[in-house]
């Protein structure tokens, strides 16, 4: 893949456009920010640049350009980041043999999953008009099914093993899959006589699959799931994320439910900020997925034991994230589903209204604990966990108002945990070693076009900081001073981690407030008299020899020749 084409698709691809995708980011200034979706992040910490068309973390670190973003995200080599983007703006990209052969084993999965769910979506259109008469039954259009890509699974052992295998497919990619099993008898399709609900990442591609019985005396259980994969972990995803995502972000609250049939019918009646928890209780990643796009969830689960239970698990969960839990109250023995079928939309849309909040909920009902002071106990221990001072304070408030006891009372309770306003922080009075080094770097990474006139002065040997040394080797790389003309461009030169995510930060702060000759003179001044300083312990241990004396000399007329320039330079 030539540079040129690189840059083209760089160019092509706005930064701001790219990272939406992933993550709602909010104008601050001439910058955007977002949740950094490389750490459990609850304030936005990522910090995005339109103009220099890179990113940063101030929490965790993490930063590069459009390409560093998207092989992160999806854990994905260079050229296949590259590759991916090309396709997002229309750019044909040639594929060399190099280029197959760097193919990632996720990547492989992804396409493995997308041929999967071709399959079995042609097998509903050809094959599945009982399938259809299923949905229709339960009130699922065929428009959305064919939305949500359903499919069907043929009352066949090996279909779809057999369809692969036309395909030339490794048998053990096909095993690592999932999708298929190996046995005594040979190898077979996991899914067989099955509704096909395929699963998609929050970035939108098919990474694991559902599925679902057409009858009750069907073998095996009502759902069969695909198993953990290297693209694939249960309790990772929310079914219908990278379709309602947006919709939750403009409502700015998330309707969470459980199932697949839950989620078909509330989005079919116009609940276009749902997701599903794939029938598992909500984890803390869920939640932190979510709360990039809204910290309001409203849970809505079944009403019978096993869902109210459930409620209370996700609900203290999201507590001791700091988010805003508020629970949908359905009937006994009532779902989404069933209950939008019986009491229609409007009915369920007042429930949604009157959602009660997480507290208020956990003071009524016996779900959390029998005794008040048990209830309060567990919601102090959830709330203990919270890092942000502020939210955590407001929500003690807010317990100590529910069940009319003191604040301090709470904080009593709180398990290994005091009050943040009577914590003592240290203060950190520890002072960045060999700033000029950093300032010069920092005017290289912001002033590319000038990286080979202001490098020809200096070489490694001037930098102390092992870091800044490795960043001016990679600028200055095979014997001659790289051209760059771009922010984005020069992040791409870096192939460390840790230099990436320094040269975004660096490119961030901006050109440094001092002339760049006189930033130069500082590094120069500063490794001279390091020379000196090591001539004078030479002569300590040694003696004075002529040699020695000499060198010194001419270091000291050096450092005075310096000391002019640079009184020179402040004077004009």
């Amino acid at each position: 893949m030539d540079s040129q084409t690189i840059d083209r698709v760089r160019e092509a691809n706005n930064i701001v456009d790219v990272i939406s995708t992933y993550v709602p980011l909010k104008r601050s200034g001439a910058n955007y920010k977002g949740l950094c979706p490389f750490h459990e992040d609850r304030n936005p910490s990522m910090m995005v640049s339109e103009v220099k068309q890179i990113f940063k973390c101030f929490v965790c670190g993490k930063g590069g350009n459009v390409f560093t973003f998207v092989q992160e995200y999806e854990k994905i080599t260079f050229p296949e980041a590259v590759r991916k983007l090309a396709q997002r703006v229309g750019i044909a990209i040639e594929e060399t043999a190099d280029d197959k052969r760097v193919v990632s084993k996720r990547t492989k999965l992804l396409n493995l999953y997308r041929i999967a769910n071709e399959f079995y979506v042609n097998n509903l259109k050809e094959h599945g008009e009982h399938i259809y008469k299923y949905l229709e039954d339960r009130s699922i259009s065929k428009e959305l099914a064919h939305k949500l890509e359903i499919g069907y699974a043929l009352n066949s052992a090996g279909s779809l093993f057999n369809l692969f295998k036309k395909k030339d497919v490794d048998i053990k990619l096909m095993e690592d899959s999932g999708l298929v099993k190996n046995s005594q008898r040979g190898h077979y399709d996991l899914f067989k006589d099955r509704v096909m609900f395929p699963i998609h990442s929050h970035s939108g591609q098919i990474i694991a699959f559902g599925g679902r019985v057409l009858s009750s005396n069907q073998p095996g259980g009502k759902y069969v799931n695909s198993p953990t994969t290297d693209i694939y972990t249960k309790g990772n995803e929310l079914y219908g994320l990278f379709l309602t995502k947006y919709d939750i972000s403009k409502k700015n609250f998330a309707l969470v439910c459980e199932g697949y049939m839950d989620f078909l019918r509330l989005h079919t009646e116009g609940f276009t900020n749902s997701v599903a928890s794939l029938g598992t209780a909500l984890t803390e990643k869920q939640l932190s997925i979510l709360s990039r796009y809204s910290k309001n969830i409203y849970l809505i689960y079944d009403g019978d034991t096993a869902g109210r239970k459930a409620t209370v698990s996700a609900g203290l969960k999201a507590l001791s994230m700091g988010l805003t839990p508020l629970v949908v109250q359905l009937p006994d023995g009532e779902d989404p589903d069933s209950y939008i079928l019986k009491a229609g939309v409007a009915s369920l849309q007042s429930l949604i209204d009157e959602a009660l909040p997480f507290l208020k909920f956990a003071h009524e009902t016996s779900y959390v604990a029998k005794e008040t002071k048990d209830k309060v106990k567990i919601l102090s221990e959830s709330v203990a966990t919270i890092k942000n001072a502020i939210d955590k304070e407001l929500l003690v408030k807010e317990i100590a108002e529910e069940f009319a006891i003191s604040e301090r009372s709470i904080y009593s309770s709180m398990t290994g945990t005091r009050r943040r306003s009577t914590d003592k922080v240290k203060p950190d009075f520890s002072l960045e070693k060999f700033i000029e080094e950093r300032e010069f770097i920092q005017y290289l990474l912001n002033n590319p076009s000038e990286i080979k006139n202001s490098c020809k002065e200096l070489n490694s040997n001037y930098f102390f900081v092992d870091l800044y040394k490795k960043m001016f080797i990679s600028l200055t790389k095979d014997n001659g001073l790289i051209f760059l003309d771009s922010h984005s461009q020069i992040i791409d030169f870096f192939e460390d981690e840790n230099l990436k995510n320094k040269a975004a930060e660096l490119i961030l702060m901006g050109v440094p407030g001092r002339n760049i000759l006189l930033i130069i003179n500082d590094v120069k001044l500063r490794k001279l008299k390091y020379d000196l300083q090591e001539v004078n312990r030479q002569i300590g241990k040694e003696g004075a020899t002529t040699y020695l004396v000499k060198e010194k000399n001419n270091i000291k007329n050096k450092i005075q020749q310096l000391d002019i320039a640079i009184v020179n330079n402040l004077l004009t």
